[in-house]
């Protein structure tokens, strides 16, 4: 998915792929039947594809070049750091309110990050 952020503008392809998970967050939150559970899964991979190694290549975009490991750093340990409170707060929200709701939370999230997006980062190499 590299010729797509190059061809199409990285922030662009990252947006989407937001949106995409938003949109693959609310199929695993309304439909519960096995053939949707395999056809979300094998979505969400290619949706993980589009924004995975596009992220890194954004942040290393926007990075100084004597800063960009330092940056890439940066990122993968907010990343990391961000992994165990959002664990928590999936499996508290399936516990106290429904197998839902950390679907529809990673759904707003997402279509924040969306719109954080677009509205925060103003780039040349968008």
């Amino acid at each position: 998915f590299g010729t797509l952020s190059d061809r199409f503008g990285r922030k662009k392809v990252l947006t989407s792929g937001y949106l995409l998970f938003s949109v693959v967050c609310l199929g695993f939150m309304l439909l519960n039947d096995f053939p949707s559970f395999i056809l979300l899964f094998a979505f969400y991979g290619i949706v993980y594809a589009v924004v995975d190694g596009n992220q890194r290549t954004f942040v290393s975009d926007l990075s100084n070049r004597n800063l960009r490991a330092t940056s890439l750093g940066a990122f993968h340990t907010t990343i990391g750091l961000t992994a165990l409170p959002s664990g928590l707060i999936a499996g508290f929200l399936w516990d106290k309110l429904s197998y839902h709701a950390p679907f529809l939370y990673a759904s707003i999230m997402s279509i924040a990050a969306a719109i954080s997006m677009l509205v925060l980062i103003k780039t040349g190499k968008s």
